[in-house]
């Protein structure tokens, strides 16, 4: 099987949005075995392919037309031509697995980011909902006449509780998701 090679580089960004597992992903489409590798000095990213020569030739094609970026730059990116591949063939199940658990280990970055801002959510919403009780409490005659805003503040503590509530479970499937992407991986072995 020919092994090509050429080259994505960046007028925008071309690392840390995606590209590589969209390169892999997309190269299955076109039964194509996928090597990526980031070069950041020169803001580019090295792409090696294998398969069938017009399944190469599309795939390239592929890239240079669409932006196949996740997460999309006003910039776009440019493609090099393809060229015959003259090193070591890579270790095409290492680099899959390489990719993966790179990208496990973003989405658990990540994840971790989140659980810090629902943290500050909840934070926040506890503030606001004491904030609404102690209304009722040192204004009870202006409750009282004003009933429609009394009204208000209780529908809307009732919402801020609802979603307390809500969110109180959200800490749970956060510290099961490591298992659950393990378990979704062993699946598709």
């Amino acid at each position: 099987m020919p092994i090509k090679r050429f080259y994505i580089k960046g007028n925008g960004k071309v690392m840390d949005v995606g590209l590589r597992p969209s390169l892999v992903t997309l190269g299955l489409a076109y039964d194509l075995k996928v090597a990526t590798r980031n070069l950041y000095e020169e803001n580019k990213v090295e792409v090696i392919v294998s398969g069938s020569e017009e399944g190469i030739k599309r795939f390239w094609e592929h890239v240079k037309k669409q932006d196949i970026r996740p997460v999309k730059d006003e910039k776009g990116y440019s493609v090099t031509e393809l060229q015959p591949y003259e090193g070591v063939e890579p270790d095409w199940a290492y680099q899959v697995s390489a990719s993966l658990m790179e990208q496990i280990y973003k989405g658990i970055s990540r994840i971790e980011g989140v659980d810090k801002v629902l943290d500050y959510i909840k934070e926040g919403m506890a503030g606001v909902q004491e904030t609404l009780k102690g209304i009722d409490e040192k204004f009870g005659t202006v409750a009282q006449r004003f009933g429609i805003f009394s009204d208000y503040a209780k529908k809307m503590s009732e919402k801020l509780t609802n979603m307390d509530e809500k969110l109180g479970g959200i800490d749970e499937k956060l510290d099961s998701l490591p298992e659950r992407i393990a378990k979704a991986i062993s699946k598709r072995e």
